[in-house]
């Protein structure tokens, strides 16, 4: 689909009332995004496999992953990294997010996906540490498409929170061990994200990890590879500010505005991991003015993973 047509319809969405179920409609039935491919499936079980990988080799030394709470930020429609955490021995995971994309369709669709993967004896190729009881179970798991999307996840010692207020979820007493987000970052404005950042900082443990993967590349480009992934970095602010949407909105941050915003919360950073992207891709693109004081080098990363601890 042309990305300007995807931009019209979204951009219509986001000004109706529910529109995010409008558009929840027109992905699961016209975007090849909303389907969970093999290659989807991929991705998002190797986020799984690095965050614990980090988690083993950053976090506390003393908590194993059975003991440790985990947020994830950023919950989408289908429970990829929750099903990977608990099929390798995690017993409590929340995540958040400000719409409810999940529902016991997607759920039993993900369900489906780690089955056949089973059958095609490929699953222990990208988590290495499965619970082969917790394996067994999932594999007999019958989802029922009527139960509640909250009661299939109590399944797996998962809870779903709705909003954007993290601190009103937990009560003080509750802290984190690990926080993590995949491609969520990017879709957060700059001032939210401050805030969110300083939010976790209170949710935190004291010994506690982070790890977030972004991906600073133009969603568009996603569904429409005649354009680039740099695309966005053409239009200036008020000329994205009529492109953008809320719905799934696009900050347009590079990589060291979010390594910054790490240093201004109160976050050390421990570990990071890019993809350098394409300068000369990039060189093709006429930036807007906003972004020419980037170095081509900061401004092409199109991928990363950030890992951090309180600064204390």
């Amino acid at each position: 689909m042309d990305w300007r047509i995807k931009a019209f319809i979204q951009k219509g969405f986001s000004i109706l009332p529910y529109g995010y179920r409008l558009n929840y409609l027109a992905q699961s039935k016209f975007m090849t995004g909303f389907s969970l491919s093999d290659q989807h499936f991929a991705w998002k079980i190797e986020h799984a496999r690095d965050h614990l990988a980090h988690f083993d080799k950053y976090g506390q030394k003393n908590t194993s992953l059975s003991d440790a709470v985990i947020l994830e930020i950023g919950t989408g429609w289908y429970p990829v990294i929750p099903l990977s955490f608990y099929l390798c021995g995690c017993n409590e995971m929340h995540s958040v997010d400000i719409y409810q994309w999940m529902n016991s369709k997607t759920f039993f669709t993900c369900i489906d996906k780690f089955k056949e993967w089973h059958g095609r004896g490929i699953l222990t190729k990208y988590l290495f540490d499965i619970d082969e009881k917790r394996l067994y179970s999932l594999l007999e798991m019958q989802v029922n498409h009527e139960d509640s999307i909250e009661n299939l996840c109590a399944q797996i010692g998962l809870t779903l929170h709705k909003g954007s207020d993290l601190l009103s979820f937990f009560s003080p007493q509750k802290k984190m061990d690990l926080i993590i987000s995949n491609n969520t970052f990017e879709h957060i404005y700059l001032e939210p994200l401050r805030l969110l950042l300083d939010q976790l900082t209170k949710l935190m443990s004291r010994n506690g990890l982070m790890s977030h993967f972004i991906d600073m590349s133009d969603h568009f480009e996603h569904g429409d590879k005649k354009i680039s992934i740099y695309n966005f970095l053409k239009f200036n602010k008020s000329q994205w500010k009529l492109i953008d949407n809320k719905i799934q909105p696009q900050n347009r941050l590079r990589f060291i505005d979010y390594l910054e915003l790490h240093n201004q919360t109160g976050w050390e950073i421990l570990f990071t991991e890019t993809r350098p992207g394409d300068v000369n891709e990039l060189r093709e693109i006429k930036l807007s003015k906003e972004f020419r004081n980037y170095s081509a080098k900061d401004l092409a990363v199109s991928h990363g993973y950030i890992v951090s601890k309180l600064n204390v």
